[in-house]
C-alpha cells in the first residue's frame, strides 16, 4: 500500500480585498478566493481580533460606531487545516450621520451707517466650523445670500425705517429657524429750501 504525504502546503491568499460599502454602523468587504483546489474558507479578523471563518467571497460587518476606521484582516485556510500565514488588510470608515443641526445665530447686529438712500449693517458670524453664509431679509422680502459680516442696502427712500432680518446656514445647507432683526431709518435730504419773505 502506498499512502501520499500530508498536504503541508496552504492556499493562496485572496485577492481584490476592498470595501464595497459604507453605512454609519457598516462596512462590507469583498475580495477574490485563491484558485486552489483544496481552498476551504478565510479567517476574519476585525482590528486584529478573530470573529468568524466564513466561505463566501464577502463580508458586512455591523454594530460599528460612525465616523469611525476599522481594519479587515484576512488569512485563507485549505482542506487540511494548512492556514496561509500571509495577512491581506484593507482598512475603511463607517460614514458619519447627516447633519442635521443648524449654525448659531449672528450676533451684534446694527446699523453701521445710513444715508438718504442706504443703510449699512454689520454683525458678528458664529463660530461654527460648518457655518456657511447668512440670508439677508429686507422688511421680511429676501434678498440675498452673503458670505460677509456686513450689509450695505442702497436704493430706499430717504427718511424711511427699514427693518434687516438675518438666518444662517452651514454647509449642509442647514438653515436656522431663529431670526436675528435691526431696524433703521435712512436720513432725510439736507433743507435747502429758505423761508417765505417777511410780511
Amino acid at each position: 500500500t502506498t499512502t501520499s504525504p500530508a498536504d503541508t502546503t496552504p492556499p493562496a491568499s485572496v485577492t481584490g480585498l476592498r470595501e464595497n460599502g459604507t453605512g454609519t454602523q457598516w462596512i462590507k468587504w469583498e475580495w477574490t478566493d485563491p484558485d486552489d483546489t483544496d481552498f476551504s474558507h478565510v479567517m476574519i479578523y476585525i482590528d486584529s481580533v478573530f470573529v468568524t471563518n466564513t466561505t463566501h467571497n464577502f463580508y458586512n460587518r455591523t454594530g460599528l460606531d460612525h465616523g469611525t476606521e476599522y481594519d479587515i484582516g484576512i488569512r485563507t485556510v485549505d482542506d487540511s487545516g494548512n492556514i496561509n500565514s500571509t495577512w491581506v488588510n484593507d482598512s475603511a470608515t463607517t460614514t458619519s450621520p447627516a447633519d442635521t443641526t443648524p449654525p448659531a445665530s449672528v450676533t451684534g447686529l446694527r446699523e453701521n451707517g445710513t444715508g438718504t438712500q442706504w443703510i449699512k449693517w454689520e454683525w458678528t458670524d458664529p463660530d461654527d466650523t460648518d457655518f456657511s453664509h447668512v440670508m439677508i431679509y429686507i422688511d421680511s422680502v429676501f434678498v440675498t445670500n452673503t458670505t460677509h459680516n456686513f450689509y450695505n442696502r442702497t436704493g430706499l427712500d430717504h427718511g424711511t425705517e427699514y427693518d434687516i432680518g438675518i438666518r444662517t446656514v452651514d454647509d449642509s445647507g442647514n438653515i436656522n429657524s431663529t431670526w436675528v432683526n435691526d431696524s433703521a431709518t435712512t436720513t432725510s435730504p439736507a433743507d435747502t429750501t429758505p423761508p417765505a419773505s417777511v410780511t
